[in-house]
C-alpha cells in the first residue's frame, strides 16, 4: 500500500480517458521498471475539511502565545504588530500533532522480481555498484546506529545503553530526566537547609529521604577541588558517538539516513568538542568549586582542608562564558542552515536532540571525573546534578524550547505521565494561563506609578490579573554575569551575526 496523497501523474505518463476519469494511470520509475497505482477509493486531505477561519485561528493563537512570552497583552494592536513584523509563514514551525487521516488508499503493482528470504534469517543488505537510486531510498541508514545483519525494527533500538565507565543509561532513562514533559518534576526549587547545605525536595511521593549536601567525607570535597583537567576532546567525542548509537531514529523521525549523518556530524564537530569543554569548565568553576568552598567552611571547626592551589580568576570564567556561547550560536547557525527554508514534511529535531547531548554528555563526564562525590548511593547526586541542569537551562535553553521533541511528546508514555498526579501538582505551582492572559506586561507594570495603598487601587497593585500576582509573583530575570566591556561587545557581535531572535527556531505546540 502506497500511502502517499494523491499527486498528479508524473511527467512522461499520457493517461488514457478512462484512466483520467477514474484516477489511475501507468508510469515508469526511474529504473525504467513499469508500475501500476489505481486508487481504491477516492481521498482528500483532512485539512480540506477546516472551516474558512481555521488559518486565521492558527494566526491568533501564535500572536498570542509570542506576546505572551514576553508578558505582553494580546490587544488587536499588538497582534496585527507581531502578523506584520514575525509573520507565521517566515518562521520555522513544527506541528506536535500529527494527522492519521490523510492515507491514501492505492494499490500498486511493482514488476520488480526480489529475490526470496534465505531460509533462517533475514535479506541482508548487500552492497551495490553503481550510482544511487530511487529504490535504495527506503533501505538507507546509518552504519553504527542499526545492525549490519538484522534490518531495524521499530522500537528494538530502545534495548541499547549509554554505557560510559560505571555510568549506564538508557534513551528511556535520558527521556524521563530530561524531555518534557517527563523533566516537568525534576524542576524543583534548590534552598539552603538548617545545616546550611544545598537542599532539594524530593521528586517522587514516596518515602525516600530529602536529598541534600550533608557532610560530605574529605575524600569527596578533595576530589571535587580538582578541576576536569583530564577532559580531552578524544574524549568528548567518544562520549558524543555513544550517545548517537542509542537514538531511535524511528522514534524522533530521523528515518532518513541524511538527516541521521548530519546530527551525528554536528554531535562530533570541531565546535561542538569545543562548546563540551567550555561548558564543563565553566559549569564546574560556577557550581561545583564554591559548592565545595562552602561544604569546607561548614565543616572547618571540624576538619580542616588544605587551601586550593589551582584558582581560576574571574576574567578567566568570564572569557569561558562568552566561548561557550559563541560555540552554542554557531552551531545554531549551522543546524538552521541545513535545514531546507521551505518542505512539506517535518522538521527534524536536531537542535533538541543536540541540546540533550550536552546534557547527557555533562553529566557523564562529572560522574566519571567526580565518583565519590556523585555517588549513586548518596543523597548529595540529586541536589548537584540539578543544579548543574539549572544552570545549563539558564545557558542554553531559558525558554525550555529544546526540552520539547514533538515525536517523543505525542507518545502515549508522554500522555500518560501527564495525567498523574505527580505531574499535576508540579504544573499548579506555574502561572495559571487564564490569569496571565489578563496580566498587565511585565515592562508596562514597571513604567506605572507606585499606587498608594487601599481598596481601588487593588487593580493596580495586583497589575490587573485579580489574585495572579498574589499567588505567582514575577520571578526575577535571570542576570547574565557582570561582564566587561569587552565581553559585552563580543556577545553583541554573536547576535548580530545570528540576526534572529532564539524564540523563532521554537517548536509551535
Amino acid at each position: 500500500m502506497n500511502h502517499s496523497g494523491p499527486h498528479a501523474p508524473p511527467s512522461g505518463a499520457t493517461p488514457t480517458k478512462a484512466s483520467a476519469r477514474h484516477g489511475r494511470f501507468l508510469r515508469r520509475s526511474d529504473h525504467n521498471v513499469p508500475t501500476l497505482s489505481i486508487p481504491l477509493k477516492p481521498t482528500d486531505k483532512p485539512v480540506a475539511h477546516f472551516p474558512p477561519s481555521f488559518y486565521a485561528t492558527l494566526l491568533k493563537e501564535y500572536a498570542t502565545k509570542y506576546l505572551e512570552q514576553m508578558h505582553a497583552l494580546p490587544t488587536p494592536e499588538n497582534i496585527a504588530l507581531v502578523a506584520q513584523h514575525m509573520p507565521l509563514t517566515k518562521c520555522r514551525v513544527a506541528a506536535a500533532w500529527k494527522s492519521r487521516g490523510c492515507l491514501s488508499d492505492v494499490l500498486t503493482i511493482d514488476s520488480r522480481l526480489h529475490a526470496p528470504p534465505p531460509e533462517g534469517g533475514v535479506p541482508r543488505k548487500e552492497p551495490s555498484i553503481g550510482p544511487a537510486t530511487d529504490g535504495d531510498d527506503d533501505s538507507a541508514y546509518v552504519e553504527g546506529v542499526y545492525g549490519d545483519d538484522n534490518r531495524h525494527v521499530f522500537g528494538t533500538d530502545l534495548a541499547k545503553n549509554y554505557c560510559v565507565e560505571h555510568v549506564q543509561w538508557s534513551f528511556n532513562d535520558m527521556k524521563h530526566r530530561y524531555v518534557y514533559p517527563f523533566n516537568v518534576i525534576h524542576k524543583v526549587p534548590l534552598g539552603i537547609d538548617a545545616d546550611g547545605f544545598p537542599h532539594a525536595k524530593p521528586i517522587t511521593f514516596s518515602l525516600v529521604p530529602d536529598h541534600r549536601v550533608y557532610k560530605p567525607s574529605p575524600a569527596a570535597l578533595d576530589e571535587l577541588f580538582l578541576p576536569p583537567s583530564t577532559l580531552t576532546f578524544e574524549i568528548i567525542a567518544q562520549l558524543q558517538a555513544a550517545f548517537f548509537a542509542v537514538i531511535p531514529c524511528d522514534m524522533v523521525e530521523l528515518s532518513d539516513a541524511t538527516e541521521q549523518h548530519l546530527l551525528k556530524d554536528h554531535l562530533t564537530c570541531s565546535a561542538t568538542l569545543h562548546l563540551v569543554g567550555f561548558l564543563a569548565h565553566y559549569l564546574y568553576w560556577t557550581i561545583l568549586r564554591p559548592l565545595a568552598v562552602r561544604c569546607t567552611d561548614i565543616l572547618r571547626p571540624n576538619q580542616q582542608h588544605p587551601t586550593p592551589s589551582q584558582h581560576l580568576t574571574s576574567t578567566d570564567i568570564e572569557q569561558l562564558f562568552v566561548s561557550l556561547t559563541e560555540s552554542f550560536e554557531m552551531i545554531k547557525r549551522s543546524i538552521a542552515t541545513c535545514l531546507p527554508p521551505m518542505t512539506t514534511r517535518p522538521t527534524p529535531p536536531l537542535l533538541p536532540l543536540f541540546v540533550l547531548s550536552l546534557r547527557v554528555t555533562i553529566d557523564t563526564i562529572f560522574r566519571t571525573t567526580y565518583p565519590t562525590w556523585l555517588d549513586e548511593n548518596s543523597t548529595r547526586i540529586e541536589p548537584t546534578l540539578l543544579i548543574v541542569s539549572n544552570r545549563m537551562d539558564e545557558l542554553l535553553d531559558p525558554h525550555g524550547y529544546y526540552d520539547r521533541i514533538g515525536p517523543l511528546e505525542a507518545t502515549a508514555d508522554a500522555i500518560n505521565f501527564t495525567r498523574t498526579h505527580a505531574f499535576k501538582i508540579q504544573k499548579r505551582k506555574g502561572p495559571r494561563l487564564r490569569e496571565s492572559f489578563f496580566a498587565t506586561s511585565h515592562a508596562m507594570h514597571t513604567i506605572m506609578p507606585v499606587p498608594s495603598p487601599g481598596g481601588p487601587r487593588r487593580v493596580l497593585l495586583e497589575s490587573g490579573g485579580g489574585t495572579f500576582k498574589k499567588k505567582n509573583p514575577l520571578k526575577p530575570k535571570t542576570a547574565l554575569p557582570q561582564l566587561s566591556l569587552g565581553s559585552r561587545m563580543k556577545l553583541l557581535r554573536v547576535v548580530e551575526e545570528d540576526g534572529s531572535p532564539p524564540h523563532r527556531s521554537r517548536e509551535s505546540r
